[in-house]
Parts: C-alpha cells; structure tokens; sequence
C-alpha cells in the first residue's frame, strides 16, 4: 500500500503519507480507511502529504471523481479542513483544481511546503 496514515485524537488530525507512485483507487481506498476508522470524528482535520510520492496520475476526470467522492462523504467528514502537501508542479495544480471544485462543500487547500499546511491546520476554524 503506498499510503500509511494514524489518527492523532490530541490534534484531532488524520495524518496520510504517501510513498511510491499512487493512482484514485489507493488514493480513495485509504481515504475509505481512514473515515472507517473508530479514532476517526467528523470534523477531525486531514493532513495529506505527497512529498514522497513517486507518480500520481490526476487527471481532470479522476480530480472531479475524488471531488465527488468527498461531496458524498461529506457528512463523515463534517467541517474537516484538508491540506495537501503537493511539492510537485503537476500535483500541485490538481489539488488546486481539487480545492476549487470542492469549495462548496469542504475546505481543501494545497500547499507546496509541509509547513505552510500544519501552520493553515493550526489555525482557528471559522
């Protein structure tokens, strides 16, 4: 599996790194396991990390797919706010296309630097 996750219940955050190259199906698959968890609230914050992610394919149809998904899961989620840590140009741009699409619903933002996105989560929800 190209992902490993844990739930810090203290930060109330999912945390998900990804290794190796990564395709919609891991990339739903471990957003499946990680909502099923008993650790896991509505509301609890996600922090994605791609910064060892070798290849991910993401292209319009499956960002609009994985927006989808989350739209459908969004009452698990709650008020959950998701960063994406995506140093890599084409990532990046998707996950940029993934937050807009996703604005409606759910806060999605992406970041190049880990950093940027523990410093957007440790702020206040609003």
């Amino acid at each position: 599996m190209p992902f490993d996750y844990h739930i810090d219940t203290s930060l109330k955050r999912a945390v998900i790194k990804a290794r190796g190259p990564v395709d919609i199906e891991q990339v739903i698959d471990i957003a499946d396991k990680h909502i099923s968890d008993p650790l896991w609230k509505p509301g609890y914050d996600v922090l994605v990390d791609y910064q060892d992610a070798e290849h991910f394919e993401m292209s319009n149809e499956y960002t609009q797919r994985f927006s989808d998904y989350l739209d459908i899961r969004k009452s698990e989620l709650g008020n959950a706010r998701i960063a994406c840590v995506m140093p890599h140009n084409f990532m990046f741009a998707s996950a940029k296309v993934l937050q807009t699409m996703a604005e409606n619903f759910l806060k999605v933002y992406a970041f190049r630097e880990h950093d940027d996105a523990l410093a957007w989560l440790a702020e206040d929800k609003h």
